[in-house]
C-alpha cells in the first residue's frame, strides 16, 4: 500500500511580477484565491507486478498523481532514460534472441530498423524504443507518460497488448497516462484512475487472460497475388521457387503478414539418414515428400 497522495498547486505564482499581478487582477484572483487541489490523502492500491493506469484529460492532473506515484515505487521513467549512439540492437542486454523479442514486442521488428541509432527514428519509433529499454533493462517500475500518444491507434493497442503479457511474465509494475482509454481493454490495468475536474474515480479489476480486442478483424486466407507487396521485406531474394501455398495475414482488407510454403529439397543427407530413406530421389520417395512435407520458405 503506498502512502496517502496530496498534490495543490497554489493560485498565486511562486515568484510575483508585473505580468502575474496583471493577470490576477485582470481575472480578479483574490490574494487568499484557493489552492488547486488534484488529490487530498488519496491512496492507492498498487502492488509489485501491478499495471496502473491514469487517464484523463489533458490538465486533470494524471501526470502529476503518475509521478507522485512513480517516486513513491522509484519507478524508471522510460522518457528520462538516455538513449545510446549505437544500433538499436546493441543496446539491451541478454541474448539476441531476447533483444529481438523485446524489440518486436514494442513494433521494432524490421531488420534495417534494429541497425538504426535512436536519433534516426521517428518520434513514434523513439518512443517505442524507450519503452523497450526500460523493460529490458529494469525489473521494478517503470513509468510511462504519455503513454502511446504518439502512435497510431492500431499499433497503440498492440503495443499495450504486448506490454501487458511482458509485465506479467516478468512480474513488473507498470504505471502509464494517457489521454487515450481506447487502449484500456488491451492494456488490461489492474488498477484504473480516472482524473477529471470532478475528482479522481479509482477501479479495481481482476485481471483475466484476454485476446487482443482486434483479433475479430484478423484473418487469414490464400493468396499469391499479394507475394509482391511483401518482397522488399524479405532479405534473402524476391523470387519465390517451387512455391506449394502462400498464406496471408489480413487485419480487416488490408494485408499485414504473409507466409510463404515451398516443395523441400529433393535430397538432404541428414533428412535421407533419419528416415531410414534407401532411394530418396525415386518417384514414389519424392511424391511422398511433396505431399508430407512443406518448407517455410519467407
Amino acid at each position: 500500500m503506498l502512502k496517502p497522495i496530496t498534490i495543490q498547486y497554489a493560485a498565486r505564482p511562486k515568484q510575483r511580477s508585473l505580468a502575474a499581478g496583471q493577470v490576477c487582477d485582470l481575472f480578479g484572483l483574490a490574494d487568499n484565491e484557493p489552492s488547486h487541489i488534484i488529490a487530498q490523502n488519496l491512496i492507492l492500491d498498487i502492488t509489485p507486478g501491478d499495471i496502473a493506469l491514469f487517464t484523463g484529460p489533458s490538465g486533470s492532473g494524471k501526470s502529476s498523481l503518475l509521478r507522485a506515484v512513480g517516486k513513491q515505487l522509484n519507478a524508471i521513467d522510460a522518457m528520462a532514460i538516455d538513449l545510446p549512439d549505437a544500433p538499436l540492437v546493441e543496446a539491451l542486454p541478454g541474448s539476441l534472441e531476447s533483444r529481438l523479442n523485446t524489440l518486436a514486442m514494442c513494433g521494432l521488428s524490421e531488420a534495417r530498423l534494429l541497425l538504426r541509432t535512436p536519433e534516426e527514428l521517428s518520434d513514434g519509433q523513439r518512443y517505442r524504443y524507450r519503452i523497450a529499454l526500460a523493460l529490458s533493462l529494469h525489473t521494478g517500475a517503470i513509468l510511462l507518460d504519455e503513454f502511446t500518444a504518439s502512435l497510431d491507434r492500431t499499433l497503440a493497442k498492440v503495443v499495450a497488448y504486448n506490454i501487458r503479457k511482458h509485465a506479467t511474465r516478468r512480474h513488473i509494475t507498470v504505471l502509464a497516462a494517457t489521454t487515450h482509454e481506447d487502449i484500456v481493454e488491451d492494456l488490461n490495468p489492474g488498477l484504473h484512475v480516472q482524473c477529471s475536474e470532478n475528482g479522481i474515480d479509482m477501479v479495481r479489476y481482476e485481471i483475466q487472460p484476454r485476446a487482443l480486442s482486434l483479433a475479430a478483424d484478423i484473418s487469414i486466407c490464400d493468396s499469391v497475388a499479394d507475394w509482391p507487396r511483401f518482397a522488399k521485406w524479405h532479405y534473402r531474394s524476391h523470387h519465390l521457387a517451387f512455391t506449394r501455398k502462400v498464406v496471408v495475414l489480413k487485419y480487416t482488407d488490408r494485408p499485414i503478414g504473409i507466409c510463404v510454403f515451398a516443395a523441400p529439397a529433393a535430397s538432404l543427407t541428414l533428412r535421407t539418414q533419419y528416415f531410414g530413406l534407401a532411394n530418396p530421389r525415386s518417384r514414389v520417395a519424392l511424391a511422398a515428400l511433396n505431399q508430407q512435407v512443406w518448407l517455410l520458405q519467407r
